[in-house]
């Protein structure tokens, strides 16, 4: 059977706990909702900032960073880069290149499983937007494994330029 005297302790904490002084009313956060990346987001904060002209902002920060690394729009950065010919530099933002060398860190800290240039053989196996129903055959793989590597892509800081060879 059950203490009496732990759950009048614990019913008596949840009242005190009630009674906090310091505790946050949900209606004094600011709330930004909305669609991007073909999904819905809720951003909640606290402060002084103008609703509208936070939600702007942030809705700029999206399109931005979607027209640089989204892969499902051709014009895209990113897309542009993967279908660079090999040794052809394409100037790039300074988020770009933070991303790359980012992007560089994940891969040596997991020992090369996180590779950002798996595309060729994601879509080879009908994943990421691929049409393939099956598991692809030899040729088709050895030829998209052919485009991965993440040693490939490489970068200059200053100059803002990024070439696969």
């Amino acid at each position: 059977m059950v203490n009496l005297k732990i759950v009048l302790v614990f019913i008596c904490s949840l009242l005190l706990a009630g009674c906090n002084s310091q505790r946050t009313d949900s209606s004094a956060f600011n709330e930004i909702q909305g669609e991007v990346f073909g999904s819905y987001f809720i951003v909640k904060y606290h402060g002084s900032l103008d609703k509208q002209d936070f939600s702007y902002e942030l809705t700029g920060f999206f399109k931005e960073f979607n027209q640089e690394f989204s892969t499902y729009q051709k014009n895209s950065v990113i897309s542009s880069f993967n279908s660079l010919p090999l040794n052809s530099k394409l100037k790039v933002s300074a988020r770009f290149i933070q991303m790359l060398e980012m992007a560089k860190d994940f891969h040596v800290k997991t020992n090369g499983a996180f590779d950002p240039t798996l595309g060729p053989v994601i879509q080879a196996w009908g994943f990421g937007g691929g049409k393939v129903k099956q598991a692809p055959d030899k040729k088709s793989l050895s030829e998209a494994l052919k485009r991965v590597g993440f040693s490939s892509i490489q970068w200059d800081p200053k100059s803002l330029n990024v070439w696969r060879t």
